[in-house]
């Protein structure tokens, strides 16, 4: 399998992006292109927390890290949507990606990443349902937990409360 190199979007990726995002979400992809459209215009979005991935110079995934609050704490946690690989390839690890974003986030000083999944499919990354942390989550998608990773594990306690995710998302 080909490494993935992993570097923070730029504004010209954006139709590459939007492309992986159509491939992934299929009939809801115009939906999630415009979610991320409305993601990237919060006041809190970070590019360097929005993350492509490529294989021989080509885009095969994508994600972006939202900043949200969590209990009183500001900025808490990075919410991981959206997430999409190019589905077209059967030699994307995804997970390998994921990490590699994560390391970067870490790297800037971020403690924890969210997503909405499995615990099965995830736990390898070392994701732990939100709950287990003491976070609690405000929206239930169906079919999905909210999962925390703790970036820094020897920190202490970090935030615990509930999660109050950004308008676009509820």
């Amino acid at each position: 399998m080909t490494d993935i190199a992993v570097r923070p979007e730029k504004e010209e990726d954006r139709t590459q992006i939007a492309t992986l995002i159509a491939r992934t979400y299929l009939t809801e992809g115009a939906q999630t292109i415009e979610m991320a459209s409305k993601l990237r215009s919060l006041k809190n979005h970070n590019t360097d927390l929005s993350f492509l991935g490529e294989m021989d110079g080509k885009p095969v995934a994508f994600t972006m890290f939202t900043p949200v609050k969590v209990g009183d704490t500001e900025d808490a946690a990075l919410l991981a949507a959206p997430m999409a690989r190019d589905v077209t390839r059967d030699d994307v690890d995804f997970p390998l990606f994921l990490s590699k974003a994560m390391d970067q986030a870490k790297e800037q000083g971020h403690r924890y990443v969210m997503l909405f999944g499995e615990e099965g499919t995830f736990s390898s990354l070392g994701f732990e349902t939100a709950e287990s942390k003491g976070i609690k989550d405000t929206i239930k998608p169906v079919g999905a937990d909210l999962l925390v990773k703790d970036l820094n594990p020897d920190a202490g306690d970090g935030a615990k409360g509930n999660v109050e995710y950004p308008d676009v998302l509820k």
